[in-house]
């Protein structure tokens, strides 16, 4: 299967298109700028994968991690490789597998044109077009409609007016697959530490608000952490499904004042994701955050709970004790050993049911008392009611005479309570 032409082929051929391979012409928004380009058919076998493609980033990482052998440069050295077009190929094999694409387009054809660099990498429908080599590789005679694809060749322009066109095209628009956070995470930090993008211009680029993003980029700091953590550095397939759980991290850990609370947080969350108890995890985390001191009181008493029974760690035992009210820092490096990982979270877990079962005791206690004020409301404000125009008294009085009962029966309960 041939992954692209070498670059002086594309050109020479990209050069000759003339009217006999044009297949109509598309108004497309291309450098600030509505204008009509023209639609051609070209060799399935020309177009090279853009390595810079957004919704890979997060797959190349953790590729180079897994092959520690392979140069830290492939994806971005030599955009020609046909290493790194082979190993990209495979990336979007994933991709398009988990996404259908194979399915689809075996009772499907292109409706969709692809656009093409002036260079010959594809901008958009990089997916498609690994699909639609798979499926012709298996099935030339099946998939022959294949054989030419449908593109789009964009005028010589700059990387940022190719990233600004794959966001208006795949990050905004695209809504039959939608970039998963950490590739979004990923792509907004790449931009703004390589590309040097502004956060203005990253606002106006992805139509997002700035807290959005910061939001974002936090998310990625601390998934990046939790990896490091459970020893699974980049290995972001890991926490695809955890976007709730770092969203929620985000935001309780604004609540926390003191620095050493927050590092505390963290070092718990981390564990809950790692091995979730029964709830969800982003629910966990809220409670850990509402019972953060509860959860350090019961550590530095060294009340501990253990599925297993284990000893606890004498040195652990050690840096608990030696931790204060206002000096944490023994206690967060002590809830940060692996070795007090299992006990950690089943006294985390114990902490937060308890706590809950408390509130919700509490909140049973003042039942009558919270309903009694509802009531008084609704009251208040249907009196406030009666001075609008053209207001129905009808049933009003057997109303009031039912609330009347109901308040006597409860001055009888209040009585005979004490």
């Amino acid at each position: 299967m041939k992954l692209g032409w070498p670059l002086p082929k594309r050109i020479e051929l990209l050069d000759s298109l003339d009217d006999s391979s044009k297949d109509g012409s598309e108004r497309i928004l291309f450098q600030g700028r509505y204008e009509n380009r023209d639609v051609y058919r070209i060799p399935i076998e020309l177009p090279k994968y853009r390595l810079a493609n957004g919704r890979t980033q997060s797959a190349q990482e953790e590729y180079l991690v897994d092959n520690p052998k392979v140069a830290a440069e492939l994806f971005t050295r030599d955009l020609e490789s046909n290493e790194a077009q082979k190993v990209q190929h495979q990336l979007l094999t994933d991709l398009a597998d988990k996404e259908h694409l194979f399915e689809y387009f075996q009772n499907n054809q292109q409706t969709e044109s692809l656009y093409l660099t002036h260079e010959g990498f594809v901008v958009n429908g990089n997916r498609r077009l690994c699909a639609w080599r798979i499926l012709l590789d298996e099935d030339p005679k099946k998939y022959s409609h294949f054989s030419s694809i449908r593109i789009i060749r964009l005028p010589v322009a700059d990387e940022k007016a190719i990233d600004e066109l794959e966001a208006k095209l795949q990050v905004i628009t695209d809504i039959k697959a939608e970039y998963d956070w950490v590739s979004e995470a990923l792509m907004l930090k790449k931009r703004r530490d390589t590309h040097k993008y502004t956060m203005k211009e990253l606002v106006a680029l992805y139509e997002m608000k700035e807290r959005e993003i910061n939001v974002v980029l936090d998310m990625f700091d601390y998934a990046n952490k939790y990896l490091t953590n459970v020893g699974r550095e980049k290995h972001y397939s890991d926490v695809i499904g955890d976007e709730y759980a770092f969203k929620q991290l985000v935001k309780t850990r604004k609540n926390i004042d003191l620095e050493e609370k927050k590092d505390l947080l963290e070092a718990c969350a981390y564990t809950i994701i790692e091995k979730p108890g029964p709830d969800r995890v982003y629910t966990t985390i809220k409670q850990i955050g509402e019972h953060i001191d509860k959860i350090i009181g019961t550590l530095q008493k060294g009340e501990f709970v253990s599925e297993d029974d284990e000893e606890v760690d004498s040195e652990i035992i050690e840096l608990l004790g030696k931790s204060t009210s206002d000096e944490l820092g023994s206690l967060v490096e002590a809830v940060s050993r692996k070795d007090f990982k299992e006990t950690l979270r089943s006294t985390i877990l114990d902490v937060v049911r308890t706590e809950e079962m408390i509130k919700s005791e509490k909140k049973k206690q003042n039942y009558v008392l919270s309903m009694t004020k509802k009531a008084h409301t609704h009251l208040e404000e249907a009196f406030n009611g009666t001075s609008l125009e053209k207001v129905k008294k009808t049933g009003v009085k057997e109303q009031l005479d039912a609330i009347e009962e109901l308040v006597i029966k409860l001055r009888a309960w209040l009585l005979k309570d004490g």
